[in-house]
């Protein structure tokens, strides 16, 4: 707090000699330091209160409670009050809380509050936590706990407060009185953690009811399928607001965004528990006055700061609940003010404006992302080899280039030459070949014996070099032991993998290492050649693949008067990836894209039989649903590998700008209007190709105005990651599409591909990259 300056004056006159003058000053100055001083005391002498709510400024049910707190201790009155917002509706994580405490430790660090208001049960919460460490024996009053009881406080020193009480029964009592003839109930209410509490509450109340009403409780809706299901609620049935915080999809909303769009769906009439709610379009109910909480809360600390003991305070158990109702909704729904409790309080009635214009309602505009998280089952390649040690790694690797396996006898010439330069060799070498594995023990069979000298051996191998065999394939490595050992090769398609051999000398350590490091290196060697040959396989079908997509699209769009482009880029030699565009009749064309499972040749093929499925099953009369349903059927037919595709068809009526379409599990596409505006087209969520037969698909329908264009993607753009492993996502996809208005359809998938490729950076990519781009021309 600011001091207040203090004015020393020096008389002249003192300095001429006047004695008398001197005098007067230095009394009227003692006068003014006196009364500067009595300010300075008194502004020290506020009461400091901390106001500590649990959720957002915006949010209806915090602002009434902190617009009652201020009713009590008003902005010239004789306390200080400090409000903060926690926001834990947005953010509700440990470390956070943690933050908050070293953010009021410090921000508070040279004031002493006299008493502390929490208003809701995360504050409550913190302060049982943090209280004794950021405001050591500062009395604590709450407001809008849920479901209080003793244990809260339990424990817990200069505490009291004001319970939050939700009177359900009440509200049902109230409901079968004003609408005797309902026979269902409703309840809304989300999957966070307050709805599954307050549907508990609600649920408890079932049995009282049963066989008079029935319960049906819709927490598992997102919001548009949600709308569409109140649309059509039977007559006989009254809908009750839980809580709608997030919907099925992971979509947070707010209560003054989202109770708007409920009632105006509803066709039968909505009730809640709690003030904040009114106002939306809701009939009302016997609801908690989140002001009066806050106004009772700030009576208790005024008799705090006026001396009295707060744990003499008790707490109030029976929160301040009034019945409250909207004229408007009561008039819409038939219901008479005379059937209504005494007492209640009605708004929004004509003959008065003083319940209409007795709170201004604020919009809080809140930022949505929504992230769409597709799960993709990544199949492990299960032949990976471990990577031969260092040490005479260029020595084996060049000696390992004179190995012959193209026959057994070259292979068993070839290794005697190579392993006599390792340590000298005795007698003959049993060649065996690992099978499998039975009853639990890996088996394996003998192939062939050879001299040292050259040629066949005729010997047998002794017991003890059968316990060795033994050893070595159960450990999957080179063994030795004494004068005998066994080189263990992991590459199981050589002609022989386990070659038992006895030494000149006894082997040691160091022989043990040189021979896994050998065989670790002719694995290798096999592996590179046919690592080679599968690249030179994968280069070709790439070329085929890529063949089988169309690319004549000046001639296509020329025809169509569209313009169209689309590329796919894999992320390996071929991929899974697909798009496609043909002419269905003179009036119609079919554009589509495609992601299938995996990567590599398995893919490729999978893509190519989705491809010439969705050719076959598309005629004049197809319906994109019809054809997918089609498709589907043949793709699930003896899939064995379990791959699936997930597949956007569309049909455009190249006059019109009719475009039908159907969703197989894809990318929700865009929309580019002329204006800049990027709309995002979400289909119907339906399941992927391939992966249960008889699915059904939904043709929907959107109008492609002249000039606008279509955007229909793989998720190996929005998916991409920089060196720092964030998304690209697709916020960042839809502004870069603003900038893309009226440019051609080519430079619209380059520029979208090169603004990935300065977003990644040096990052490689980790999936197919797949874009087609349409635009109806104006003329």
């Amino acid at each position: 707090m600011d001091t207040p300056n203090i004015w020393w004056t020096k008389s002249s006159a003192f300095l001429d000699g006047g004695f008398w003058l001197f005098f007067f000053l230095l009394i009227l100055s003692g006068w003014a330091f006196a009364a500067s001083t009595d300010r300075k005391n008194s502004s020290y002498e506020k009461n400091n209160i901390l106001l500590l709510n649990s959720y957002n400024k915006g949010y209806g049910w915090t602002d009434n409670q902190v617009e009652g707190v201020e009713n009590i201790f008003p902005v010239h009155g004789d306390a200080v009050l400090h409000t903060e917002y926690m926001s834990t509706k947005l953010i509700n994580k440990p470390e956070y809380y943690k933050m908050l405490r070293d953010l009021y430790k410090f921000k508070y660090r040279g004031i002493k509050f006299d008493a502390i208001i929490s208003t809701d049960d995360n504050a409550m919460l913190f302060l049982r936590k943090y209280r004794n460490e950021l405001f050591p024996e500062v009395p604590v009053i709450f407001s809008g706990i849920n479901n209080f009881n003793p244990s809260k406080v339990t424990g817990f020193k200069l505490f009291t407060g004001v319970n939050e009480e939700t009177d359900y029964k009440g509200n049902i009592e109230l409901i079968l009185k004003l609408h005797p003839n309902i026979s269902k109930l409703y309840a809304i209410n989300d999957q966070l953690t307050t709805g599954k509490i307050q549907r508990k509450q609600f649920e408890k109340l079932e049995l009282e009811y049963r066989g008079r009403l029935k319960f049906e409780y819709l927490d598992n809706y997102n919001l548009a399928d949600l709308k569409k299901k109140l649309a059509v609620l039977e007559k006989d049935s009254v809908l009750f607001f839980l809580s709608f915080f997030k919907d099925a999809t992971g979509k947070s909303y707010v209560p003054q965004s989202v109770i708007p769009e409920i009632t105006a769906s509803s066709v039968a009439p909505v009730y809640g528990s709690s003030d904040y709610m009114l106002d939306y379009g809701m009939v009302g109910g016997l609801m908690k006055s989140s002001y009066y909480q806050g106004e009772m809360a700030g009576k208790l600390s005024r008799r705090v700061l006026d001396g009295e003991n707060v744990s003499d305070i008790p707490i109030i158990l029976e929160g301040p609940n009034r019945y409250i109702f909207d004229y408007l909704q009561l008039k819409k729904f038939g219901i008479s003010i005379s059937d209504l409790p005494e007492n209640s309080m009605i708004m929004n009635e004509p003959e008065t404006f003083y319940y209409r214009y007795k709170k201004i309602i604020w919009t809080t505009i809140v930022v949505f992302t929504l992230l769409l998280i597709y799960i993709l089952i990544l199949l492990l390649n299960i032949n990976k080899r471990k990577r031969a040690q260092a040490g005479l790694q260029a020595i084996i690797e060049a000696s390992a280039h004179y190995l012959d396996f193209s026959s057994l006898e070259g292979y068993k010439q070839s290794l005697i030459n190579q392993m006599k330069t390792l340590m000298p060799l005795k007698n003959e070498l049993f060649f065996y070949k690992q099978t499998g594995e039975k009853d639990g023990q890996i088996s394996f069979d003998p192939v062939a014996t050879a001299n040292v000298s050259g040629g066949n051996g005729d010997g047998k191998i002794t017991k003890d070099g059968q316990a060795l065999l033994r050893e070595a394939a159960d450990e999957q490595q080179s063994v030795v032991f004494k004068e005998a050992a066994v080189a263990f090769f992991k590459n199981k398609e050589l002609p022989g993998n386990l070659i038992y051999f006895q030494g000149c000398r006894n082997l040691d350590d160091l022989d043990r290492d040189l021979l896994e490091i050998y065989a670790s290196n002719v694995s290798m060697s096999q592996e590179n050649q046919e690592r080679h040959k599968l690249e030179e396989t994968l280069e070709t079908a790439r070329k085929i693949q890529m063949n089988m997509l169309p690319n004549d699209f000046n001639n296509f769009s020329k025809n169509n008067n569209v313009d169209l482009h689309a590329f796919v880029i894999p992320a390996k030699a071929v991929g899974g990836d697909l798009y496609d565009f043909f002419q269905v009749d003179e009036d119609h064309i079919c554009i589509t894209v495609g992601d299938v499972s995996d990567k590599g040749i398995p893919s490729a093929l999978f893509m190519v039989m989705a491809k010439t499925l969705l050719r076959a099953m598309t005629d004049k009369d197809s319906q994109p649903h019809e054809i997918l349903f089609k498709v589907n059927n043949e793709l699930s037919r003896d899939n064995e590998q379990a791959m699936f595709v997930t597949l956007f068809t569309a049909i455009l009526n190249i006059k019109t700008g009719e475009m039908v379409y159907a969703n197989a599990g894809h990318n929700p596409p865009y929309v580019v209007k002329q204006n800049g505006e990027v709309e995002e087209i979400i289909p119907q969520p339906r399941m992927v190709l391939g992966a249960f037969k008889g699915s059904e698909y939904v043709t929907e329908k959107l109008q492609l105005e002249k000039g606008e264009g279509f955007l229909i993607f793989s998720d190996g753009i929005t998916e991409a990651k920089n060196t720092s492993h964030a998304m690209y996502g697709e916020q960042r996809l839809e502004s870069f599409l603003s900038g893309c208005a009226t440019i051609p359809s080519k430079e619209v998938t380059e520029k979208i591909f090169t603004d990935v490729k300065g977003f990644t950076k040096t990052e490689p990519q980790s999936d197919d990259i797949t874009m087609l781009f349409v635009r109806r021309n104006i003329n």
